[in-house]
C-alpha cells in the first residue's frame, strides 16, 4: 500500500530483541537502585542495633517474621547477641543479589562485620514494593573466634 512494505520476520525479530534490550537495561537500574536502599537499610539496622533499639527493628520486619517470634523473644535474644559481640563498627559488602518477582524486588545483601568483640558474616533480605521497603530479615553468622570465651 502507498510505497510501504510489510514487515519481515528479521525486522520483527530486531524490534523484540531492541524492546527486549531495552526493559532489561531498565531492569537492571531498577535492580540497582533497590540494591542501594537495601544497603542504607543496614546501615540503619545497625545504627538501630548500635543504640539497642530492638523494637524499632522488630517493627520494620514483615508480618511472617513478626508471627514467628514474638517482640519480647526477639528483645531478648538481640541483647544477647549484642553482650556477646558488642557495637557494630564496620561492615564490607562482599555481594548482593536481586530478582524480580511478583510481590516486588527481593534483594539480598552479603556483608563481613566487625563487631567490638568479634566478627560475623551477616545476609540481609528485604523485598521492595511500590512505595516501601520491607524487611525480611537480617541473620548473622558470627567467625568461631567470636564466640569462645
Amino acid at each position: 500500500m502507498f510505497g510501504m512494505t510489510r514487515p519481515t520476520s528479521s525486522h520483527r525479530t530486531k524490534g523484540w530483541l531492541l524492546a527486549s534490550l531495552g526493559l532489561i537495561a531498565l531492569a537492571s537500574c531498577s535492580l540497582g537502585a533497590d540494591q542501594h536502599l537495601a544497603t542504607e537499610a543496614v546501615s540503619q539496622f545497625h545504627s538501630l542495633y548500635n543504640t539497642e533499639d530492638y523494637s524499632s527493628i522488630y517493627a520494620s520486619a514483615d508480618n511472617a517474621f513478626k508471627k514467628a517470634t514474638s517482640e519480647a523473644d526477639y528483645d531478648t535474644f538481640m541483647s544477647a547477641i549484642h553482650r556477646k559481640l558488642g557495637p557494630q563498627k564496620s561492615s564490607i559488602g562482599t555481594g548482593w543479589t536481586a530478582s524480580q518477582t511478583l510481590s516486588g524486588t527481593q534483594v539480598v545483601l552479603t556483608f563481613n562485620t566487625e563487631f567490638a568483640a568479634g566478627a560475623a558474616t551477616e545476609h540481609s533480605s528485604f523485598v521492595q514494593l511500590p512505595g516501601r521497603r520491607i524487611s525480611l530479615g537480617i541473620t548473622s553468622t558470627p567467625h568461631c573466634s567470636s564466640l569462645s570465651d
